[in-house]
């Protein structure tokens, strides 16, 4: 028995070598060259200390980048409770039509580059956005504050609808129906058997939309401005901007950042392993429907608040594709295309459009391949990883991306920084953003497997690697395709890393959709943005159609 138990052990730590070779090349290892070179240069504790608490105008600066990000990572995380928590209640609701295909267009926005849905937000209710030109009142979602709150809760109120729709899930609806037959109204025995798990899954949603908010970097860079910076805007800006103090500083501010970051992290892990959502199996997303009146108050309630969270999303996007054809009150034509394709925005970016493409398809093909390469091996062994191995893929979350690529270029920036090889940090900050959403698409699918199938296959002789391609693998096919598919469409629209790490040759399309703007070329920025709807919308497409030949995967 002593054998066995050290041999499967032994097993698990093979296994996650890969894992864990590259968290330790490309996260710890910046994270402490981050730590260890702030402290040499700032002058150890007591310089980062003044670093967010000292008197010189960088550190007020700091602090207000602190409040910003608290303020605007809390109220995001509310509002995107108190609208995703009704629509992931109808989506639960397993009476609901087309269920599957509701939350595979909800998610659309976290698979979208966050700029589209920034330009989106322009487009729409903008100065000259195709509703802000008409309603002046609604100016104020693009501007400001109130913008930086709206596109936050655009971009997070589908995924808390989708984490709240999962923990329902899991509810066996017997409980509801017994409830029922006892005389209990359709509120009361759905408040029985359904409202603590619903509750959970959006205080789940809505600690990640804290954690995305916190450390927000297009939102207020583009929309709020300085006035608005979050924390991680103000490390981008300490280390580019001339005469803001340089990396020593920013640096600094990195293990500040860190080190709040660390509580709602922990926080999101307890309150993920609390929901049990990866240990379900697939069964319960084909339970019966419950019973319910569509026509109820509650029910009216439920599916409005889905429907305009629907139109809404679906209005950012189409608003991105008008634009690029023409601004409100002009006429149609091809004009921002052609200066997409023109030798001016060719010499100002430094790159042609055709090299943008290939870089941003070639990073996030490698970087979803390194994905795959250092993921799947985790699942090898008989039983698959828990608690401290799963946890070990949410490291990277803790790290936000602009951090990220800070730690990288100071640790790495010797070695792979020049101008010919810096495309290799790029890929591995693409894979690391990756990463933490990927793997928990990778263990929904292996865990989920029942372990006498591979069990029986081992008994009859089959090796580890044959069991796992013969039978664990080709069961796990709609849950890796989907998240494959997931890090890609990280790799096709990662802003904040790659606009930190680029050169001009190794310029990506959401790099050039940030610079065109800079270069009196807005129109061309929109064409882009177009451009990378489509992508993403082909990504969406091969999401859906796996959805229907193989089940619903992020129903789980």
């Amino acid at each position: 028995m002593v054998s066995i138990g050290l041999g499967e052990r032994t097993q698990r730590w093979l296994s996650a070598l890969p894992l864990l070779a590259f968290l330790g090349l490309f996260s710890l290892l910046p994270l402490a060259y981050l730590a260890l070179y702030s402290w040499g240069h700032l002058g150890g504790v007591a310089g980062l200390w003044n670093e967010l608490w000292g008197p010189r105008f960088s550190s007020q600066l700091a602090r207000r980048a602190l409040g910003n990000s608290l303020e605007q990572g809390i109220l995001s995380a509310a509002l995107a409770v108190l609208w995703g928590l009704p629509v992931g209640i109808f989506l639960g609701l397993r009476s609901t039509v087309g269920k599957r295909r509701l939350r595979a267009f909800l998610v659309l926005p976290f698979l979208l580059p966050s700029l589209v849905m920034v330009f989106g937000t322009l487009a729409l209710f903008g100065d000259r956005g195709l509703l802000g030109s008409e309603i002046p009142l609604l100016r104020g979602l693009s501007s400001g504050l109130s913008g930086i709150l709206f596109i936050n809760v655009m971009y997070n109120a589908p995924i808390v609808a989708l984490y709240t729709a999962a923990a329902l899930d899991g509810v066996p609806p017997y409980l509801e129906e017994a409830a029922r037959m006892l005389g209990a109204s359709p509120f009361l025995a759905f408040r029985t058997a359904g409202l603590r798990p619903a509750l959970s899954g959006a205080a789940l949603g809505g600690t990640l939309t804290f954690l995305l908010s916190f450390l927000g970097f297009a939102p207020p860079l583009l929309v709020g401005g300085p006035s608005y910076y979050t924390l991680e805007d103000w490390i981008y800006a300490l280390d580019k901007l001339v005469g803001f103090g340089g990396p020593a500083l920013a640096a600094g501010l990195a293990v500040w950042a860190l080190a709040i970051m660390a509580l709602p992290i922990v926080g999101y892990m307890l309150l993920l392993r609390g929901t049990n959502m990866l240990g379900r199996g697939p069964d319960v997303l084909a339970a019966p429907a419950r019973p319910g009146r569509r026509t109820s108050p509650a029910s009216l309630f439920l599916g409005g608040a889905t429907a305009a969270l629907v139109v809404l999303e679906g209005l950012l996007l189409l608003s991105v594709f008008l634009l690029s054809l023409t601004w409100p009150g002009g006429a149609p034509g091809w004009a921002n295309w052609s200066a997409l394709l023109s030798t001016r925005a060719q010499v100002g970016l430094q790159v042609s459009l055709g090299t943008v493409i290939f870089n941003t398809l070639f990073f996030a093909c490698v970087s979803a391949a390194i994905v795959f390469a250092v993921g799947l091996p985790l699942y090898l062994p008989d039983r698959p990883p828990r608690g401290a191995w799963g946890a070990l893929s949410f490291l990277p979350l803790m790290i936000s991306p602009v951090i990220l690529a800070l730690g990288l270029s100071l640790a790495w920036g010797s070695s792979l920084g020049s101008d010919t090889t810096v495309w290799v940090l790029i890929v591995i900050s693409q894979a690391s953003v990756a990463l933490p959403m990927a793997l928990q698409g990778l263990n929904l699918s292996f865990r989920s497997q029942r372990a006498s199938l591979v069990g029986a296959a081992r008994t009859l002789g089959s090796s580890r690697l044959s069991a796992f391609s013969d039978i664990k693998l080709p069961l796990a096919r709609p849950g890796v395709r989907a998240a494959a598919l997931f890090a890609l469409a990280v790799g096709l629209g990662e802003f904040a890393a790659t606009n930190f790490l680029f050169v001009p040759q190794f310029t990506t399309l959401t790099v050039e959709m940030y610079l065109l703007p800079d270069l009196r070329m807005e129109g061309a920025s929109f064409a882009v943005g177009a451009l990378l709807v489509v992508l993403s919308l082909g990504v969406f497409g091969l999401f859906a159609a796996l959805q229907d030949r193989e089940g619903a995967y992020l129903g789980g």
